[in-house]
């Protein structure tokens, strides 16, 4: 039922208002709605003692009755929720990840804009990361996936070995002279070395030093 409304009058006593009576029905009938509405019709059922600023009314089964309640959540009041369920959908949770993390209780939230330390985590083919950028020393590029092999070959000088999360690159034995210093020297030139025990400018200087005894001593003769 709409508000029904006394009729006053133009001015006061003019006789064109509502009778008395059908004034008095008509705020029956208004109290008779709110009655109903919010009671049994014959009684108010708010009890409103002990109340408190921010609380709500909830309706008790046990004496049909509205009383207050800190229960019930208000846009200005502050309530733990417990076996809720939010739909993010339909409802808009804001803050920012600091306030999101310090609200959880077993983990972080990591972000797209943020660096978080990662572990015990699986990354497929449908992530993309950045290639790892390789340069050789003759300025060739190259490069290699993450989660991509990177290959590094041996030759006849070098042996490239791996191991578990070892990676071991050693010289090979019988490396040609050719790779020593410059590259001038033969593997035959290299070789001549073989078997001289002392410092090899030592012996020579030893032996030009007596030079000119063992000429002398070939003239007097």
């Amino acid at each position: 039922m709409a508000k029904q409304t006394i009729n006053i009058g133009s001015t006061a006593n003019d006789g064109t208002g509502s009778t008395i009576r059908a004034g008095g029905d008509l705020i029956n009938d208004n109290f008779n709605e709110i009655y109903s509405a919010i009671g049994t019709g014959s009684a108010i059922q708010f009890n409103l003692s002990g109340v408190s600023n921010g609380d709500g009314l909830i309706y008790n089964n046990s004496n049909s009755r509205y009383e207050p309640s800190s229960l019930v959540i208000t846009t200005t009041n502050t309530k733990t929720l417990e076996n809720k369920t939010i739909a993010l959908g339909s409802n808009t949770v804001s803050g920012t990840t600091a306030q999101f993390n310090a609200a959880l209780s077993d983990n972080s939230f990591a972000t797209l804009a943020g660096s978080e330390s990662l572990t015990n985590k699986t990354f497929n083919t449908t992530n993309t990361f950045p290639a790892l950028s390789l340069l050789d020393e003759g300025s060739t590029a190259g490069t290699v996936s993450l989660g991509g092999t990177l290959r590094i070959n041996g030759d006849a000088s070098i042996a490239a070995a791996v191991s578990g999360s070892t990676f071991t690159i050693s010289l090979q034995s019988g490396i040609d002279a050719a790779k020593i210093a410059d590259g001038s020297i033969s593997n035959t030139e290299f070789q001549h070395l073989n078997g001289v025990t002392s410092n090899i400018q030592t012996q020579i200087t030893a032996i030009s030093g007596g030079l000119g005894a063992i000429v002398a001593a070939i003239a007097i003769g």
